[in-house]
Protein backbone atom coordinates (compact mmCIF):
# COMPACT_ATOMS: atom_id res chain seq x y z
CA UNK A 1 0.00 0.00 0.00
CA UNK A 2 1.36 3.42 -0.95
CA UNK A 3 2.11 5.93 1.71
CA UNK A 4 0.55 9.36 1.50
CA UNK A 5 3.82 10.82 0.18
CA UNK A 6 4.08 8.17 -2.49
CA UNK A 7 0.46 8.70 -3.48
CA UNK A 8 1.01 12.42 -3.82
CA UNK A 9 4.11 11.80 -5.97
CA UNK A 10 2.20 9.41 -8.25
CA UNK A 11 -0.65 11.91 -8.50
CA UNK A 12 1.81 14.64 -9.49
CA UNK A 13 3.30 12.40 -12.17
CA UNK A 14 -0.15 11.65 -13.56
CA UNK A 15 -1.11 15.32 -13.57
CA UNK A 16 2.14 16.26 -15.32
CA UNK A 17 1.69 13.53 -17.91
CA UNK A 18 -1.90 14.59 -18.61
CA UNK A 19 -0.82 18.24 -18.83
CA UNK A 20 1.96 17.35 -21.27
CA UNK A 21 -0.46 15.33 -23.41
CA UNK A 22 -3.02 18.14 -23.44
CA UNK A 23 -0.30 20.63 -24.28
CA UNK A 24 0.80 18.46 -27.19
CA UNK A 25 -2.77 18.28 -28.51
CA UNK A 26 -3.14 22.05 -28.25
CA UNK A 27 0.17 22.58 -30.06
CA UNK A 28 -0.76 20.18 -32.86
CA UNK A 29 -4.17 21.80 -33.21
CA UNK A 30 -2.61 25.26 -33.23
CA UNK A 31 -0.06 24.22 -35.85
CA UNK A 32 -2.80 22.76 -38.03
CA UNK A 33 -4.84 25.96 -37.74
CA UNK A 34 -1.76 28.07 -38.53
CA UNK A 35 -1.00 25.94 -41.59
CA UNK A 36 -4.56 26.35 -42.86
CA UNK A 37 -4.44 30.09 -42.29
CA UNK A 38 -1.07 30.36 -44.01
CA UNK A 39 -2.25 28.32 -47.01
CA UNK A 40 -5.41 30.42 -47.22
CA UNK A 41 -3.35 33.63 -47.13
CA UNK A 42 -1.02 32.38 -49.87
CA UNK A 43 -3.94 31.34 -52.07
CA UNK A 44 -5.74 34.64 -51.48
CA UNK A 45 -2.75 36.76 -52.48
CA UNK A 46 -1.95 34.56 -55.47
CA UNK A 47 -5.55 34.73 -56.66
CA UNK A 48 -5.60 38.50 -56.28
CA UNK A 49 -2.41 38.82 -58.37
CA UNK A 50 -3.67 36.43 -61.02
CA UNK A 51 -6.90 38.37 -61.44
CA UNK A 52 -5.06 41.70 -61.50
CA UNK A 53 -2.70 40.57 -64.26
CA UNK A 54 -5.57 38.98 -66.17
CA UNK A 55 -7.41 42.29 -66.19
CA UNK A 56 -4.24 44.14 -67.19
CA UNK A 57 -3.84 41.83 -70.18
CA UNK A 58 -7.50 42.32 -71.09
CA UNK A 59 -7.11 46.10 -71.00
CA UNK A 60 -3.86 46.00 -72.99
CA UNK A 61 -5.57 43.93 -75.69
CA UNK A 62 -8.46 46.39 -75.74
CA UNK A 63 -6.01 49.25 -76.24
CA UNK A 64 -4.36 47.47 -79.18
CA UNK A 65 -7.79 46.96 -80.79
CA UNK A 66 -8.95 50.53 -80.23
CA UNK A 67 -9.83 51.68 -83.77
CA UNK A 68 -8.47 55.23 -83.48
CA UNK A 69 -4.71 55.62 -83.57
CA UNK A 70 -2.84 58.90 -83.65
CA UNK A 71 0.73 58.91 -84.94
CA UNK A 72 3.01 61.01 -87.08
CA UNK A 73 5.60 60.10 -89.69
CA UNK A 74 8.70 58.41 -88.32
CA UNK A 75 12.09 60.05 -88.47
CA UNK A 76 14.89 58.71 -90.61
CA UNK A 77 17.10 56.18 -88.84
CA UNK A 78 20.72 57.20 -88.52
CA UNK A 79 22.90 55.10 -90.79
CA UNK A 80 19.93 53.85 -92.87
CA UNK A 81 18.71 55.03 -96.25
CA UNK A 82 16.38 58.07 -96.06
CA UNK A 83 12.68 57.24 -96.25
CA UNK A 84 10.15 58.94 -98.48
CA UNK A 85 6.91 60.37 -97.09
CA UNK A 86 4.93 57.15 -97.62
CA UNK A 87 7.56 55.06 -95.91
CA UNK A 88 7.72 57.46 -92.97
CA UNK A 89 3.94 57.28 -92.53
CA UNK A 90 4.09 53.50 -92.65
CA UNK A 91 6.92 53.34 -90.12
CA UNK A 92 5.03 55.72 -87.85
CA UNK A 93 2.08 53.30 -87.88
CA UNK A 94 4.39 50.35 -87.17
CA UNK A 95 5.95 52.20 -84.23
CA UNK A 96 2.51 53.04 -82.83
CA UNK A 97 1.42 49.40 -82.92
CA UNK A 98 4.74 48.33 -81.45
CA UNK A 99 4.19 50.70 -78.52
CA UNK A 100 0.68 49.38 -77.91
CA UNK A 101 1.75 45.77 -78.21
CA UNK A 102 4.60 46.21 -75.71
CA UNK A 103 1.95 46.61 -72.98
CA UNK A 104 0.36 43.31 -74.04
CA UNK A 105 3.69 41.49 -73.83
CA UNK A 106 4.45 42.96 -70.39
CA UNK A 107 1.01 41.98 -69.05
CA UNK A 108 1.22 38.52 -70.59
CA UNK A 109 4.67 37.83 -69.11
CA UNK A 110 3.56 38.97 -65.63
CA UNK A 111 0.49 36.74 -65.86
CA UNK A 112 2.48 33.70 -66.98
CA UNK A 113 4.82 34.11 -64.00
CA UNK A 114 1.86 34.03 -61.62
CA UNK A 115 0.36 31.03 -63.43
CA UNK A 116 3.55 29.06 -62.78
CA UNK A 117 3.19 29.82 -59.08
CA UNK A 118 -0.45 28.75 -59.36
CA UNK A 119 0.68 25.41 -60.72
CA UNK A 120 2.91 24.99 -57.65
CA UNK A 121 0.13 25.88 -55.19
CA UNK A 122 -2.66 24.02 -57.00
CA UNK A 123 -1.96 21.89 -60.08
CA UNK A 124 -1.45 22.15 -63.84
CA UNK A 125 -5.20 22.45 -64.44
CA UNK A 126 -4.70 26.19 -64.12
CA UNK A 127 -3.11 26.25 -67.58
CA UNK A 128 -6.30 25.00 -69.20
CA UNK A 129 -8.16 28.04 -67.84
CA UNK A 130 -5.72 30.56 -69.29
CA UNK A 131 -4.73 28.89 -72.58
CA UNK A 132 -7.82 30.25 -74.42
CA UNK A 133 -6.88 33.79 -73.38
CA UNK A 134 -3.34 33.36 -74.66
CA UNK A 135 -4.70 31.84 -77.88
CA UNK A 136 -6.81 34.96 -78.46
CA UNK A 137 -3.80 37.15 -77.81
CA UNK A 138 -1.83 35.12 -80.37
CA UNK A 139 -4.67 35.40 -82.90
CA UNK A 140 -4.68 39.18 -82.54
CA UNK A 141 -0.90 39.29 -82.86
CA UNK A 142 -1.05 37.34 -86.13
CA UNK A 143 -3.77 39.64 -87.48
CA UNK A 144 -1.78 42.78 -86.70
CA UNK A 145 1.41 41.33 -88.14
CA UNK A 146 -0.41 40.41 -91.33
CA UNK A 147 -1.94 43.89 -91.57
CA UNK A 148 1.48 45.51 -91.11
CA UNK A 149 3.01 43.34 -93.84
CA UNK A 150 0.18 44.07 -96.26
CA UNK A 151 0.45 47.81 -95.56
CA UNK A 152 4.16 47.98 -96.34
CA UNK A 153 4.51 50.34 -99.34
CA UNK A 154 7.54 48.42 -100.52
CA UNK A 155 5.87 45.01 -100.64
CA UNK A 156 5.59 43.28 -104.02
CA UNK A 157 2.11 43.15 -105.52
CA UNK A 158 2.06 39.35 -105.75
CA UNK A 159 3.14 39.05 -102.11
CA UNK A 160 0.45 41.52 -101.04
CA UNK A 161 -2.21 39.57 -102.94
CA UNK A 162 -1.05 36.36 -101.28
CA UNK A 163 -1.26 37.91 -97.81
CA UNK A 164 -4.67 39.41 -98.56
CA UNK A 165 -5.93 35.94 -99.51
CA UNK A 166 -4.70 34.63 -96.18
CA UNK A 167 -6.29 37.49 -94.31
CA UNK A 168 -9.56 37.04 -96.16
CA UNK A 169 -9.86 33.51 -94.79
CA UNK A 170 -9.69 34.64 -91.17
CA UNK A 171 -12.24 36.33 -88.95
CA UNK A 172 -11.73 40.03 -88.36
CA UNK A 173 -10.33 40.62 -84.88
CA UNK A 174 -8.20 43.71 -85.34
CA UNK A 175 -10.65 46.41 -84.27
CA UNK A 176 -12.93 46.76 -81.26
CA UNK A 177 -16.41 47.70 -82.44
CA UNK A 178 -16.93 49.75 -79.24
CA UNK A 179 -20.49 48.47 -78.95
CA UNK A 180 -21.55 49.85 -82.34
CA UNK A 181 -21.64 46.47 -84.08
CA UNK A 182 -21.25 42.78 -83.34
CA UNK A 183 -17.81 41.90 -82.03
CA UNK A 184 -17.37 38.13 -81.58
CA UNK A 185 -13.78 38.59 -80.45
CA UNK A 186 -14.82 40.85 -77.55
CA UNK A 187 -17.66 38.48 -76.65
CA UNK A 188 -15.27 35.55 -76.59
CA UNK A 189 -12.82 37.51 -74.46
CA UNK A 190 -15.56 38.30 -71.92
CA UNK A 191 -16.59 34.63 -71.76
CA UNK A 192 -12.97 33.56 -71.32
CA UNK A 193 -12.45 36.03 -68.47
CA UNK A 194 -15.63 34.82 -66.77
CA UNK A 195 -14.33 31.24 -66.90
CA UNK A 196 -11.06 32.36 -65.31
CA UNK A 197 -12.93 34.29 -62.61
CA UNK A 198 -15.14 31.28 -61.83
CA UNK A 199 -12.02 29.17 -61.35
CA UNK A 200 -10.13 31.69 -59.21
CA UNK A 201 -12.63 33.62 -57.12
CA UNK A 202 -13.56 30.73 -54.75
CA UNK A 203 -9.98 30.98 -53.45
CA UNK A 204 -10.70 34.54 -52.31
CA UNK A 205 -13.25 33.19 -49.82
CA UNK A 206 -10.97 30.74 -48.04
Amino acid sequence: MLSSCQAIAVFKDVVLAVAAFVGMLVAVSGLSTWNRQLKGSVEYELTRRLLKHTYKLREAIREVRYPLMSYGPADDVEGAAPMDREQKEYQGMVNAYRERWAKVIAARDDLRTEILEGEVVWDDEIHTKFNPLFAMQSELSNEIQLYIEVSDPQIRRDKRDELLDIRGGRRSVMYDMLGHAEDPFSDEMKATIITIESYLKPHLKK
